[in-house]
């Protein structure tokens, strides 16, 4: 007994030798690893020290960015830790894990799910801090994705967590993503306070700095420069701001670009010293607020250069999978190439399908989440069933038949529950979404009252008056305000009919007869909200090119349902147009829109011959 008990001493010696060496910074990673190796081919019985040893090889493969070997460590590591109930270990790998999924390979529902597997890891250990943390993270990620609210349920579930395991450095990072989740929405004065809270709770100084630089952001997104100027140029010449680091580069970037807004030109260079710092640091998402503000900074005297940041801002965009900003690169340069058609059909065809990824990572988080409940139900469940066994042997075989009953009146219940929140969920999202959008057309509808004071200042102070400039100006308010309008205004769906017959009812004059054919025919209760949505769209396209332009004193409307299309047409007495179509903006969205939706559509027009449309809609 004496000699095997040496032997085993002394061959855990040997491995605790190497794995001291593997720890050892002064050697390269190479070596370390290599010692790794010797440690793990060393015999031993203790599964704890195996686990050890294979998480930190995990870490080395890691950065030295062999990643199939980090596949192939991670998979023994969790099977020796499964094995010893090491919950610390296996919350730490698949922390790990969520952290390569969200910085190397970009999948954000990937590492929000590591993250979620890595908390439960740290709540069975158990660890509150740690499992605290990686809920923060899976509410950063939701952020990134767009899912605000689903954020905002995590970031109250943080907030939940026994006040022992929330430290001040915490409770501040909780409200800064409230703060942050906000300025996405566009409660900016919400996101201002939120920041103003987190300021005040931390204690961490690098963090205050952080949130104080996010507060400027945010003022700026305002319009309040100066405000922004005077919270960024103490924080440039904070001693704790390093030249050279991440985050020198976002300060100096934003108060070089409030400075440009608030009338101080000759910002480039400070511009371009940001970018560069954000290239050596390979900082991808802050390169993309670079060239955003280089390119907006560069839009009035060089709009080719613009394009060309603007370019680079989309190429990033694409490679980090977010397409929030390329959708908002695409809108600066329709305005510095008004006629390309190519970067309008992109723009509109990632705001009609933004909404439909929206939901679709909302739902996919969501779902991650019930069904983390449903397992840790699970579990729970078992373990009580498994405790019933060991008290009450006598019984078991009632329990059983027991058991056997609960468990299927509860899959009844829950696939019930399931098919029913499911669908509560996706009524509500999208309610919230159509709300969010009627908001946001209000809202920005409003705010063109800048512009149009702007005419009018314009048509009351110049001298001759400028016809031209006015007409011009006004144009363009109408076109911007028409566009955002129709692509966000709210549609009653449930009550179609009554909706079609207000919009032609807009239209109709004493100048001009209208005459609708089969409207009330259409069972309008069995087409989908999408396909009413389309056809309100295009129709409202057509009524309004109609009335600017035709000249039109007749227009006919006939609507036909056949099978799994519906049909309609358009006809009116007006000038009509020579074919091909010299498309303007209206018609060339009406095909997108009909097109995007799987549809067809075809016109019919000649000079002095009136104007045609046939539509086709599957329904």
């Amino acid at each position: 007994m004496g000699t095997a008990h040496d032997e085993r001493t002394s061959s855990e010696k040997a491995i605790l030798h190497l794995y001291d060496k593997a720890k050892d910074m002064a050697y390269s990673p190479m070596e370390r690893k290599e010692y790794l190796h010797k440690a793990l081919r060393t015999h031993t019985k203790n599964d704890s020290l195996k686990v050890v040893m294979r998480y930190s090889k995990c870490n080395l493969h890691f950065s030295l960015k062999e990643y199939d070997s980090l596949f192939y460590e991670g998979k023994k590591l969790t099977e020796y830790a499964t094995a010893s109930s090491d919950f610390l270990s296996l919350g730490k790998y698949y922390h790990l894990m969520a952290y390569y999924y969200e910085n190397v390979a970009h999948h954000m529902d990937s590492a929000y799910y590591y993250n979620n597997v890595s908390k439960n890891y740290y709540l069975q250990v158990p660890d509150s801090s740690r499992a605290l943390k990686r809920l923060l993270r899976q509410a950063v990620l939701q952020n990134i994705s767009n899912d605000f609210f689903g954020a905002k349920e995590t970031l109250t579930e943080a907030l939940r967590y026994p006040k022992n395991s929330i430290t001040n450095k915490d409770l501040g990072l909780i409200y800064g993503e409230l703060a942050a989740n906000n300025n996405k929405l566009s409660n900016h004065e919400d996101a201002i306070s939120y920041y103003k809270f987190a300021i005040a709770t931390t204690k961490d100084s690098v963090d205050i700095l952080a949130y104080k630089n996010n507060l400027a952001s945010t003022l700026i997104n305002q319009g309040r420069y100066a405000s922004a100027i005077s919270l960024l140029k103490p924080l440039l010449a904070d001693t704790l701001v390093e030249q050279k680091t991440g985050f020198y580069a976002r300060v100096l970037d934003n108060l070089a670009f409030a400075e440009w807004k608030n009338g101080k030109e000759q910002q480039r260079p400070k511009l371009f010293e940001a970018l560069k710092i954000r290239k050596e640091k390979n900082d991808k998402r802050g390169q993309i607020a670079s060239y955003s503000h280089l390119g907006k900074y560069h839009s009035k005297d060089y709009p080719k250069q613009a394009e060309k940041y603007f370019d680079t801002v989309i190429h990033l965009s694409r490679q980090l999978k977010i397409p929030k900003a390329e959708q908002d690169a695409l809108k600066n340069l329709m305005h510095l190439q008004p006629n390309n058609v190519k970067i309008r059909n992109r723009y509109v065809f990632l705001q009609d399908s933004l909404y439909q990824v929206g939901l679709t990572v909302k739902t996919q988080f969501a779902k991650m989440k019930y069904d983390d409940e449903q397992k840790q139900l699970s579990i729970l469940r078992l373990e009580a069933e498994q405790e019933r066994k060991n008290t009450d042997l006598a019984r078991e075989q009632l329990q059983k038949i027991l058991l056997l009953a609960l468990s299927v009146i509860l899959l009844l219940i829950g696939t019930f529950l399931v098919f029913f929140l499911k669908q509560r969920h996706k009524k509500e999202k999208l309610q919230e979404v159509y709300a969010t959008e009627k908001r946001i057309s209000k809202k920005v509808h409003d705010e063109l009252a800048n512009d149009i004071y702007g005419v009018m200042t314009l048509m009351e102070h110049k001298n001759p008056f400028p016809k031209e400039a006015a007409l011009q100006g006004l144009d363009d308010i109408y076109k911007r305000t028409r566009n955002i309008s129709h692509a966000t205004g709210h549609i009653d769906t449930e009550n179609f009919l009554e909706e079609l017959r207000n919009l032609l009812s807009q239209f109709r004059s004493d100048d001009m007869t209208m005459a609708v054919l089969g409207m009330d025919k259409v069972k309008w209760g069995s087409i989908p909200s999408e396909t009413k949505i389309t056809l309100y769209r295009v129709l409202n396209e057509l009524m309004v090119n109609m009335k600017k332009h035709s000249g039109a004193t007749a227009v006919s409307l006939r609507f036909q349902q056949l099978g799994n299309n519906l049909n309609f047409w358009y006809t009116d007495n007006g000038r009509g147009v020579q074919l091909p179509l010299n498309r303007g903006e209206g018609i060339y969205n009406t095909e997108t829109r009909t097109k995007n939706h799987g549809g067809t559509i075809s016109f019919d027009s000649a000079p002095n011959k009136g104007f045609k449309v046939q539509c086709t809609l599957p329904i």
